[in-house]
């Protein structure tokens, strides 16, 4: 007898899953290779430090807040017995000791309008190894003002003076000291402060002192340190983001009271000491 058997077929494909057991060394490989090249890539450039900028103001006394400078420049042919307390006054709060005349001051001459102090931040006072982490630059168009003649047949008129009251409002260029937010690359917040005046009209820099050198001995005229004679200590406060200036006596100078005060530096002269 035979048994007949119908078979439909559709357009239906059908599939056996056999489950086999496959171990691929392979697996996640391309992942490890990542992760090996982002650490040795650390060990090469190193992490990426935080070298975003902080604004550090002066700190506030008295309920104030401005840094005040006064600069004062020598009148005069230099000698040495100029170089004493009682001719203090020929080192005189006025642009007229340098090279300017009243007209250059009155009609802002480019010879006088492109000069600027400038404020170099070290950290040490040791010249041999110290390095200037950053500059503030305080420009002429800035500071107080006083009054003189350009003639005696003219009433007196406005020129500048090397005094500056720089605040949050007004004068500000120079009020700001700006350093690195995170102190985990440099931990750093003393600085010591020296000035120089770029005088355009004669195309170099003048070097200011802490102190006039008509306060000092005979002998020490120029035989003194520069670390005591050339820089006021600048502490800036992470916490707040202000600063403040201290002398060399560690009193804090900078004050409406008390300003930071720089003289020029007179070159040792060539004639003989005679007293």
């Amino acid at each position: 007898m035979n048994n007949n058997y119908k078979i439909k077929l559709n357009s239906v494909n059908k599939n056996i899953s056999i489950p086999i057991e496959i171990k691929w060394d392979y697996l996640d490989r391309e992942d490890s290779i990542q992760e090996y090249q982002e650490i040795i890539t650390k060990e090469v450039i190193g992490s990426p430090k935080d070298f975003e900028i902080s604004r550090f103001a002066h700190e506030d006394y008295d309920g104030k807040t401005s840094i005040n400078y006064e600069f004062y420049f020598y009148s005069g042919t230099p000698s040495y017995s100029t170089f004493t307390s009682a001719t203090s006054g020929k080192w005189l709060p006025s642009y007229t000791g340098q090279t300017f005349t009243i007209s250059d001051l009155y009609y802002q001459r480019r010879s006088f309008t492109n000069c600027f102090f400038k404020l170099d931040f070290y950290d040490t006072k040791n010249g041999v190894n110290q390095i200037n982490y950053f500059t503030a630059i305080i420009p002429t168009s800035q500071g107080e003002t006083t009054e003189d003649s350009l003639s005696e047949y003219l009433p007196p008129q406005k020129i500048k003076k090397p005094f500056f009251n720089l605040d949050y409002f007004g004068d500000k260029e120079g009020f700001f000291l700006y350093w690195l937010r995170d102190k985990e690359f440099y931990n750093i917040n003393t600085f010591y402060m020296t000035a120089k005046f770029f005088d355009a009209k004669l195309g170099q820099f003048i070097r200011l002192m802490n102190r006039g050198q008509f306060s000092l001995t005979a002998g020490n005229k120029w035989g003194f340190k520069d670390e005591d004679y050339f820089y006021n200590k600048v502490v800036l406060n992470y916490d707040n983001k202000t600063y403040q200036v201290f002398d060399f006596e560690n009193q804090r100078i900078g004050t409406e009271n008390n300003p930071i005060k720089m003289y020029e530096y007179i070159n040792p002269l060539l004639e003989p000491l005679s007293s």
